[in-house]
């Protein structure tokens, strides 16, 4: 079936519910004498049997078609395989959805999609707009406030003792190695040597616990306090 289209079948122009001695409110009353006048009016209508079918062909729920109401057509609907009133037409998504893979689902679900992706897409630049304006904003109102970042800091911000040492030039290893080592006494040297065992050592200072493989040796700081 293809799909509905929004310009009236040639046919309609022969129906009885054109006429203007007639309500067209009448069809789609829930006032029971308006609808027993539809039908009346259905029942001498040349195409009728027409547009009845064509109810039954798009599963029609509301109003009255060719002398049928809603009741009338789930029971003829039934009868004669027609799809129940109110089922999903071949054309649209919900018949897709529904399992139909036809021409004309297909194209439905096609121009859903794309529709989706297109509103998907605007929302999300939209979203994206919004956080752009607000980030602009916080940021012209800290330059108003002459507020910097801290990545901004320039050499004349920072202390003199700070640019005094960064602009220093570095003095290599080797002019390090040439200048004389500081002068230690005899009577410092133990202690210095004891202190030099302590950092390499982290248990320096605690008592010597003999291992099972070796047998009792000596710390190196009693070693040192022995001379």
């Amino acid at each position: 079936m293809s799909r509905l289209s929004l310009r009236p079948p040639e046919w309609t122009h022969e129906s009885a519910c054109l006429s203007p001695d007639v309500n067209p409110r009448w069809w789609h009353s829930n006032v029971t004498e308006d609808r027993s006048r539809a039908r009346v009016v259905c029942a001498g209508c040349p195409v009728r049997l027409r547009c009845a079918i064509d109810a039954l062909e798009r599963a029609e729920v509301y109003g009255i078609w060719g002398g049928l109401d809603l009741e009338d057509r789930r029971k003829v609907a039934r009868r004669f395989g027609y799809d129940p009133p109110g089922a999903a037409r071949c054309g649209t998504r919900s018949r897709y959805v529904a399992g139909c893979r036809c021409p004309d689902c297909r194209r439905a679900h096609a121009v859903y999609e794309h529709a989706r992706r297109l509103k998907v897409d605007g929302r999300r630049a939209a979203e994206q707009a919004e956080r752009d304006r607000h980030a602009n904003a916080r940021r012209r109102a800290r330059a108003a406030a002459g507020e910097t970042l801290p990545q901004a800091a320039t050499a004349a911000e920072a202390p003199k003792e700070t640019v005094g040492a960064a602009m220093a030039p570095p003095v290599p290893a080797a002019v390090e190695a040439l200048q004389p080592a500081p002068v230690i006494e005899a009577p410092q040297a133990a202690a210095v040597a004891a202190a030099a065992t302590a950092a390499r050592c982290p248990r320096a200072g605690l008592p010597w616990r003999p291992t099972r493989r070796r047998s009792i040796r000596y710390h190196p700081l009693q070693l040192l306090a022995d001379l």
